[in-house]
């Protein structure tokens, strides 16, 4: 993704092809933020206490983060660094995505994913009836 950024920084049309490293590291990270939910939802079963929830946003999704933000220094992509923002704001902007509060978007990344949001949702059942059609899977 890092790559894709430094090579679209030189493109004129901007995130012309593809969604913004930024914007996809957002997404990325919005999901990963949920997956210690997967087996609660799976189970029905109980939420993990605040403690151990914690614990996995330490362990995983902060760390994703600033290894986001490393690789983007080592390859010098400062407007992908810049489109992040500073941590606080891009965690703030995963929950108001969660929440559905749109005009409080800051980040380049999470501003960019509520403006696809919508055309993604058209799309998937169009790829769901391809897939069907031609018995392939993504």
């Amino acid at each position: 993704m890092v790559l894709i950024e430094e090579i679209d920084s030189n493109n004129p049309n901007p995130s012309e092809t593809h969604p913004k490293a930024a914007t996809r590291i957002f997404q990325l990270l919005g999901h990963v933020g949920e997956m210690w939910s997967i087996g609660v939802s799976l189970n029905a079963g109980n939420l993990p206490d605040a403690e151990r929830i914690q614990e996995f946003a330490k362990g995983v999704i902060l760390p994703a983060y600033f290894d986001a933000v490393e690789m983007a220094k080592s390859a010098e992509a400062t407007n992908l660094i810049h489109d992040l923002g500073d941590p606080e704001t891009f965690f703030a902007d995963i929950a108001h995505a969660k929440l559905g509060h749109w005009d409080q978007l800051q980040t380049v990344g999470a501003k960019e994913w509520a403006e696809l949001k919508d055309a993604n949702e058209q799309i998937l059942p169009l790829v769901y009836k391809f897939q069907a059609e031609n018995k392939t899977s993504i």
